[in-house]
C-alpha cells in the first residue's frame, strides 16, 4: 500500500508537472531539434540572433533570410528575390530585424509575417551601444533611424511604419529608448541648450510624434513613457517640464519660470530600485518667502499611465519644521520629507503614480544622523 501511494504521488505530480510547462504553446514546444539544411542559403560571414519567439539566420551575400518561429516549431525560409548585402540582425522577443545596404527586414512571430521596407540617408548614430545606437528592438518592436527617416517595424501589425522627423545637421547626437509599446528618440544638439528634440512611436495608437522643444531622460528605466525637465538656458530661470504617455502618443509640458529665492528640487533615484514597473516622476521648485521663518514648495508629479502632471503646494514655517528639498522616486511613487524641529519626528510627502494624488503624512518616526536611512521599491517604501 505504501508504495502504491508513492507511486501514485509521483505519477500525479508528473502529470501536473507536464501539464503546467506543455500547455504553454504546447504545439511548438514538443522538444525536438528540428533541423534545417543550410546549402545554397548565402556565403559571407553569419548573422544570427535569438529571442523569446524568433531565431534569426542570415550570411552577409544571400536573398535569403532563415526563421524559426518558436509558435509553429518549424523553420522558414523567406526569399527576398534578389542578393543582399546583410551587415546586421537583431532579435529580442517577438521580432526580428535584419539590415543590409539598402533594405530593412522585419519578422513578427506573434502574427508570423514578415515585412520590408527600403530605407532613405544613412543611419543616425552608431555606436556600441543601444543608448547610442540608433536602431535596435524591444519585445514588440523594431526602430531605424536615419537622417532623413525615421522606420518602426510594429509587430502587432507586422508591417513597418515610417515618420520622416524633420532632421537637420544641427543634430549630432541622441539617446535612443526601444520599450515594448514605445520608441522614445532623444536627439540632441553640439548645444545642448539650442533645444533637444523627442521624437516618439506608440504601439498603442500606432502612430508617431514629436516634440521640437523636448527634454533629456534622467531616469532612462521608465515603461509606457518618460518623463524630465530641461533647464532652458541652464541658469535655473526658464525651464520646461515634460511627460510623455504611450497610452494616447501625446506631450504634457508645463513652461515654469523661477522667482526671487526660488530654485530647482530634484527627485533623485536611490541607487538600484526592486520594480516590476516604473511610472513615477517628480520635480519640484523651493521658495524662500522669508529667511528662516516661512518656505514654499511647488511639486510636480508625472504618472506615464495617466499622461498628465500633477501639482500641489506646501508651505512650511522653519520655525516649526526644516524642510530643504530633496526628493526621491521609486517605481510608482515619489516622495520627499522634512523634519520636525523639536520632537525629530519625519513629515512626509507622497505623489502615487497609480492615482495622481498626492498625500502628506506626519509620523512619530524619529531621525538620527546615524542611522536614519529609506528604502524604496516599486509601490513600497520603509524608513
Amino acid at each position: 500500500m505504501i508504495h502504491r501511494n508513492n507511486l501514485f504521488l509521483r505519477l500525479l505530480l508528473t502529470t501536473l508537472f507536464s501539464f503546467m510547462i506543455l500547455s504553454v504553446d504546447m504545439y511548438a514546444q514538443d522538444g525536438r531539434w528540428v533541423a534545417y539544411s543550410l546549402d545554397g542559403i548565402g556565403s559571407g560571414p553569419i548573422y544570427h540572433d535569438c529571442g523569446d519567439g524568433v531565431i534569426g539566420y542570415a550570411p552577409a551575400n544571400s536573398q535569403y533570410v532563415l526563421i524559426f518561429d518558436i509558435r509553429t516549431g518549424e523553420w522558414k525560409l523567406v526569399d527576398l528575390g534578389s542578393t543582399q548585402t546583410f551587415d546586421y540582425l537583431e532579435t529580442q522577443g517577438n521580432v526580428l530585424l535584419v539590415r543590409s545596404e539598402d533594405l530593412l527586414f522585419g519578422y513578427s512571430s506573434s502574427l508570423g509575417v514578415w515585412d520590408t521596407i527600403h530605407y532613405e540617408g544613412t543611419v543616425y548614430m552608431d555606436l556600441s551601444s543601444q543608448l547610442f545606437q540608433s536602431y535596435g528592438c524591444s519585445d514588440s518592436l523594431a526602430f531605424y533611424l536615419t537622417d532623413q527617416q525615421f522606420y518602426v517595424f510594429d509587430g502587432s501589425l507586422g508591417s513597418w511604419q515610417q515618420y520622416d522627423y524633420g532632421y537637420n545637421e544641427d543634430y549630432t547626437g541622441g539617446y535612443f529608448y526601444p520599450k515594448n509599446d514605445c520608441i522614445i528618440l532623444v536627439l540632441l544638439k553640439d548645444d545642448f541648450f539650442a533645444g533637444i528634440m523627442n521624437v516618439v512611436y506608440s504601439s498603442h495608437t500606432q502612430t508617431f510624434n514629436k516634440l521640437d522643444d523636448g527634454c533629456s531622460i534622467h531616469q532612462p528605466v521608465y515603461d509606457h513613457g518618460y518623463a524630465g525637465y530641461h533647464d532652458r538656458a541652464g541658469d535655473g530661470k526658464e525651464f520646461l517640464l515634460i511627460g510623455y504617455s504611450a497610452f494616447d502618443n501625446q506631450f504634457d509640458v508645463i513652461p515654469y519660470t523661477t522667482g526671487e529665492n526660488e530654485t530647482g528640487i530634484n527627485f533623485w533615484d536611490l541607487g538600484s530600485i526592486e520594480a516590476d514597473t516604473f511610472t513615477a516622476f517628480a520635480y519640484g521648485f523651493r521658495t524662500v518667502v522669508e529667511l528662516y521663518e516661512h518656505v514654499r514648495a511647488k511639486i510636480y508629479g508625472y504618472s506615464t499611465i495617466l499622461g498628465s502632471w500633477n501639482t500641489i503646494t506646501y508651505d512650511f514655517d522653519h520655525r516649526v519644521e526644516r524642510y530643504y528639498g530633496s526628493g526621491y522616486v521609486g517605481g510608482q511613487f515619489t516622495f520627499d520629507n522634512d523634519i520636525l524641529n523639536e520632537s525629530g519626528y519625519y513629515h512626509f510627502f507622497f505623489y502615487s503614480a497609480v492615482n495622481g494624488l498626492f498625500h502628506d503624512i506626519n509620523t512619530d518616526l524619529v531621525y538620527t544622523s546615524t542611522t536614519s536611512a529609506f528604502s524604496i521599491g516599486g509601490s513600497v517604501f520603509c524608513v
